[in-house]
């Protein structure tokens, strides 16, 4: 974590994955969990966890350790891309009311492609984020009981 903070973000850019500049808008949609810098933070995660990993797997072996570690990471994931969908559905809230209350007080000429399209947004980033959600709930339950079997 504490690498991320203090040039793993900007290493990104090594591999053509920069950080947002500053000052530069937010994406709106659900473009934004494939944008460069996400992109990067996934690679990145997946690469501490498979390192964590191997050397885990070397260092302490253990019948039980692709649950305890891949599965916990997988997990640690879902909730941080959960938190990243929550904030783009934060980032849609601004536009799409503002372009609403224009609409509402006449002064926004609009057509009902535009606002359907605003709706389509949320509904993209409402239908990931509730999948993802799911699938987390389920990963979550079985971890659980792999744990307790685990602990017998």
């Amino acid at each position: 974590i504490l690498f991320w903070f203090f040039g793993g973000e900007q290493l990104g850019a090594v591999l053509g994955l920069p950080p947002a500049a500053a000052g530069t808008p937010p994406i709106i949609g659900i473009a934004v969990l494939w944008s460069k810098p996400f992109l990067w933070f996934y690679i990145y995660f997946a690469a501490c966890v498979l390192i964590f990993y191997a050397f885990w797997s070397w260092y302490a072996p253990h019948p039980w350790q692709n649950w305890s570690i891949l599965m916990t990471a997988l997990v640690l994931f879902f909730i941080y891309f959960n938190v990243q969908v929550s904030v783009a559905v934060n980032n849609w809230y601004g536009p799409f009311f503002d372009y609403v209350q224009g609409l509402m007080s006449g002064t926004t000429a609009s057509t009902d492609t535009e606002f359907y399209t605003g709706l389509a947004d949320f509904s993209w980033l409402a239908l990931v984020g509730m999948n993802v959600q799911v699938v987390n709930a389920f990963i979550v339950s079985h971890w659980i009981f792999r744990w307790r079997t685990a602990m017998n």
